[in-house]
């Protein structure tokens, strides 16, 4: 269906792909991961052609219509609504369209003569085949596909012109769902698109059975979507069978045989050196110095490219708030209008100590609307809002400016919220986390990206952490790594956290609370995710409206901890005893050594050439490197149960 043949690219200094091929067959669905800016929109504009490679070939089904929809798009048309644009257009190929918009600026600029005459015929053959590919459907059908998407009644036939850029991005997935092409490329379809419409989209994705392939940050689409994952990663393209989880794994297995191979040549190298520093200046020994000269320079230039990119992933640990009271955050017959629309009325909503809450609900349902209340920085007209006792809040906003100055530098945006005693060094390596380095830390606010904003908004929290954390769309402009690394840097946070997302992945690793809001009304269901799910299939449009009752609260604790009652009442081990689990202990730390010398010993044997070449013979070795993780997991937790018993 598609090939890539020795596709080479940059742009400006930087080198994006460097001689990658890459053969995608009829029916695969297949996603596209790798860090922010390494490539993956490229590649799909070089695929559509609206982008050309430096060298190499591009070969498409020429029989194959394709559909693309950019993260960054142009509206088809601006002069109707969304149900008649998505009734109209069916059997449409993005490629023509491409092309007639490349004729049209052309003529503009060619003068008459007989390369105007030859654009004007292919642009004639080009109108003719998009009005007889126009195939309208029925309205039911289109509305089926937009209400999905989160339209209503009421805007889907406003004029487009009229509509945000997020509705005007919907009425072009549309367009591509309604009649789907034989080829769909789509570069993050989540944009924009709150929770349940993702749901829907998912649903929808699933029935379709052409050829995909997919740029998307959200795990839970890429795991029930796709067949396969193209990682780019310096410059070059790995293929994954399986979906994200099978990814992962399998990701984790080959930068563990990096590793190991990244060692062996440093092994190597050191021995090379050794070497020619011996037997540089002898005569007789120069030619095989110089010789391994040139073979030190190939294995250098050889690491760099295969070395595992450890700097790429935001890491980072969010230190824990100080005890704040049981009562969080509290409104009280809260109101709200925006115009003549009113948004809430009589709202009652208390958050609590240690509460996880998602806020879910459709676009315009006021999800933002609510956060911004709880937050302080949007006035309403009735009711109250409180802080509870020693409460501090932090309010990330979607709109990541509205966090940062834009004069400032990255370094004294830090500054304007950190302590005295955090200074310069501290302040640059908190930057350093955060994937800001060197002369990074002097840019200007104004210049980032929208995934550095979202980093540098993050660093900020991190300086100061409150007890009360209020997010809306943290995980937007994240990559997944970042987005994994938010969420293990939020699961121990003790304070109350309540957030809006897209990401299902996200929702459902956090939430303990899914709040929704629908019509100004507030919902609590008082479980994860799942349970929030199963609560909607079983009761339908007509879901219960929750009383907001308080979570049970667990007494004050004044007794010491249950570890330290268990240490202060465990029986004195006689000398016996104390010698027996004296020589465990012992036998424990060398079979642990044993199997940890198995376990390297079967990474190396991964560098054979032939071994993964043979899938016998890497299936065995990677069972036996898994069966040795686990044999050293369980002697290590037994051997550390002896340590403190024996107090070591």
């Amino acid at each position: 269906m598609i090939r890539l043949q020795s596709i080479s690219q940059r742009h400006i200094e930087r080198v994006v792909f460097d001689q990658v091929s890459l053969h995608i067959r009829p029916g695969e669905r297949l996603g596209l991961t790798g860090p922010n800016g390494s490539g993956k929109s490229t590649l799909l504009r070089i695929v559509m052609g609206d982008e050309e490679p430096e060298k190499g070939a591009i070969w498409i089904n020429p029989n194959a219509r394709v559909g693309y929809l950019a993260q960054e798009f142009s509206p088809v048309s601006l002069e109707g609504n969304a149900l008649a644009e998505t009734m109209s257009v069916s059997r449409h190929d993005a490629r023509d369209q491409l092309r007639r918009e490349e004729l049209e600026q052309l003529l503009e600029t060619v003068p008459p003569g007989e390369e105007q005459d030859a654009l004007l015929h292919e642009y004639a053959e080009l109108i003719e085949k998009h009005h007889e590919a126009v195939d309208p459907v029925g309205e039911y059908e289109a509305k089926q596909i937009l209400f999905g998407l989160g339209f209503n009644e009421e805007n889907i036939e406003q004029p487009l012109n009229q509509l945000s850029g997020g509705y005007q991005m919907r009425v072009a997935l549309a367009r591509l769902l309604v009649r789907p092409p034989q080829v769909l490329l789509l570069d993050e379809p989540t944009n924009h698109l709150d929770l349940q419409s993702v749901i829907w989209l998912r649903k929808r994705l699933k029935q379709y059975d052409g050829t995909l392939l997919l740029i998307s940050h959200d795990r839970a689409l890429l795991n029930e979507l796709v067949t396969g994952i193209l990682d780019i990663e310096h410059s070059k393209i790995v293929r994954y069978d399986g979906n994200y989880d099978a990814y992962v794994e399998q990701r984790a297995l080959h930068r563990e045989h990096l590793d190991a191979q990244a060692r062996n040549e440093d092994r190597r190298r050191k021995e090379l050196e050794r070497f020619i520093e011996r037997f540089r200046a002898k005569a007789t020994k120069a030619r095989q110095a110089q010789s391994r000269v040139r073979r030190l320079k190939r294995m250098e230039a050889e690491a760099v490219r295969v070395r595992p990119d450890s700097k790429r992933a935001l890491q980072f640990n969010l230190p824990q708030p100080s005890r704040g009271g049981k009562e969080a955050l509290i409104l009280e017959n809260l109101g709200k209008s925006y115009d003549d629309r009113t948004i809430y009325q009589g709202v009652n909503l208390t958050l609590y100590r240690g509460q996880r809450i998602c806020i879910v609900g459709r676009n315009g349902a006021g999800k933002s609307t609510l956060l911004r209340i709880m937050a302080g920085v949007l006035p309403f007209e009735s009711g109250s809002r409180r802080l509870g006792h020693d409460i501090t809040m932090a309010y990330y906003s979607q709109q990541r400016m509205d966090m940062l100055n834009a004069d400032n530098t990255l370094l004294d945006e830090l500054r304007t919220v950190s302590r005295p005693d955090q200074g310069e060094e501290y302040l640059r390596s908190l930057l350093g986390l955060f994937l800001f380095h060197g002369d990074d830390h002097f840019k200007r606010c104004s210049v980032l990206s929208g995934g550095e904003k979202s980093r540098l908004a993050l660093a900020k929290i991190l300086l100061d952490p409150p007890n009360l954390l209020l997010m809306d769309e943290p995980t937007t402009h994240l990559d997944v790594s970042s987005r994994e690394a938010l969420e293990a840097a939020l699961d121990p946070f003790t304070g109350t956290l309540c957030f809006i997302t897209h990401d299902e992945t996200f929702v459902r690793n956090l939430a303990d609370n899914i709040l929704e809001t629908e019509n100004g009304r507030l919902t609590l269901y008082p479980g994860g995710y799942d349970y929030y799910l199963d609560k909607k299939e079983e009761l339908g449009e007509e879901a219960p409206q929750l009383t907001l009752n308080p979570p049970p609260v667990q007494p004050e604790k004044s007794n010491p901890p249950q570890r330290e009652e268990k240490k202060d009442d465990k029986p004195q081990l006689s000398k016996e005893e104390r010698r027996k689990m004296r020589v465990r202990f012992n036998e424990l730390e060398r079979e642990i050594e044993q199997a940890e010398s198995g376990r390297d010993a079967a990474m190396i044997r991964l560098q054979d050439p032939a071994v993964y070449a043979d899938h016998v013979k890497l299936t065995e070795t990677q069972a036996e490197i898994e069966r040795l993780k686990t044999e050293i997991d369980t002697l290590a937790e037994e051997w550390a149960e002896l340590g403190e018993q024996l107090e070591l």
